[in-house]
């Protein structure tokens, strides 16, 4: 007798997918990424797993997504003071805000990353 469909593991395995990408979300879960890859094809099709995956989707990111805007912001606050308070002959103040930088255009390729990857999951029309 052949397993029924189930949709909590799809839909989390998915969500899991987003953030950590195919081959770790398939481990996690003991499923392979053929499976990830199928479970995403299937969005499209199936009313019920497209559902369940938002409301996942949205449950993840209301769990730490949702204070990064006001922790960027408080960071970038404070990356811009420091910048005009640094002396611009002291190399260490420099190597600071090289480094502070960095990690600002990382989190924001990031973000474009995560938004290409969403964008692919779920046809937005």
């Amino acid at each position: 007798m052949p397993q029924s469909f189930n949709y909590e593991r799809a839909a989390s395995a998915l969500v899991d997918a987003i953030f950590m990408g195919d081959k770790a979300a398939a481990e996690k879960w003991g499923v392979s990424t053929r499976s990830i890859e199928g479970w995403r094809s299937r969005l499209n099709e199936d009313a019920r797993l497209a559902g369940l995956f938002q409301q996942k989707k949205k449950a993840r990111e209301k769990t730490w997504a949702s204070e990064i805007p006001e922790t960027i912001q408080l960071g970038l606050k404070f990356i811009q003071d420091a910048t005009k308070e640094a002396n611009p002959a002291d190399p260490d103040a420099i190597k600071a805000i090289a480094d502070a930088m960095k990690v600002l255009m990382e989190i924001d390729l990031t973000k474009q990353i995560l938004d290409a990857r969403m964008a692919e999951m779920v046809d937005i029309h």
